[in-house]
């Protein structure tokens, strides 16, 4: 899947490892698979956002609080 390596290898460059956590804000979807395929190939972990989640829960998701 190229769309998956093209990302794989962006995460690597960017410094992606295995205490990586990458947040996927996207709706279901061909893309949504492959960035989650990217992320794993790459070596990080992979955090599934809801687009229908109210903004203040996500924020709070990726500052790491308690929502």
């Amino acid at each position: 899947m190229p769309l998956a390596n093209t990302l794989a290898r962006r995460l690597i460059d960017c410094g992606t490892t295995s205490e990586t956590l990458v947040g996927i804000y996207l709706p279901r979807s061909v893309e949504s698979v492959a960035a989650v395929l990217g992320i794993l190939k790459a070596g990080g972990a992979y955090v599934p956002l809801d687009t229908a989640d109210p903004v203040a829960r996500t924020q709070a998701i990726l500052d790491g609080r308690r929502h």
